[in-house]
């Protein structure tokens, strides 16, 4: 320990915590105790934003075709629409998704809708977006169905079964009996 001398400025410091370097001080020091985290590609309130404009665009979207295909509500919802995903996901992962070439006939159907729209054809430009739009996440679906493996057994029936409507008729199904006399005056009483 050094002696601290009258007119030094010099002041002398603790010994650093365990677990750090010896010779690491001030923000060097801070950094090593502060947890690690994962970077990401965009920070938490850009991301939040980009939910809010995401969200705008979609209501500007379904609120122009309420009113019947306005075509400027249209074009600012598809606009908000855009721009916040690409604040969600970032501009680098949004020309990404877009531009695959396995991608490029729902992108030109999709992004031509858009244009549509903003040169005030609303309908044609719907029905663009709309088509473009099934073929771009046309191969989530069968992602999604591959995905059905690490949902539990319970859940995978029901997800399997949720599209027939009456897989097996006669399995589960209660008989319904003609009320009796004599039941209907016994609910009847119970009743009161």
């Amino acid at each position: 320990m050094e002696a601290k001398v009258p007119g030094d400025s010099r002041a002398t410091l603790p010994p650093p915590p365990e677990g750090t370097c010896p010779g690491a001080t001030g923000a060097a020091a801070a950094s090593q105790l502060a947890p690690q985290t994962h970077p990401t590609t965009t920070s938490l309130p850009i991301a939040e934003i980009g939910v809010g404009t995401t969200g705008f665009g979609i209501f500007f979207i379904l609120f122009g075709m309420l009113l019947y295909f306005d075509s400027v509500l249209l074009a600012f919802g598809n606009l908000l629409f855009l721009t916040g995903l690409s604040l969600i996901i970032g501009l680098r992962r949004t020309f990404s998704f877009f531009f695959q070439r396995h991608k490029f006939k729902g992108t030109s159907f999709f992004l031509g809708g858009v244009v549509i729209v903003l040169l005030r054809w609303p309908l044609l430009g719907m029905c663009l977006e709309t088509y473009g739009f099934f073929s771009l996440f046309r191969s989530r679906r069968t992602d999604g169905a591959k995905g059905l493996t690490s949902i539990p057994k319970p859940m995978q029936e029901a997800v399997r079964t949720a599209g027939n409507r009456d897989p097996e008729p006669t399995r589960g199904k209660a008989e319904i009996k003609p009320l009796s006399c004599e039941r209907a005056q016994d609910s009847v009483s119970l009743a009161h």
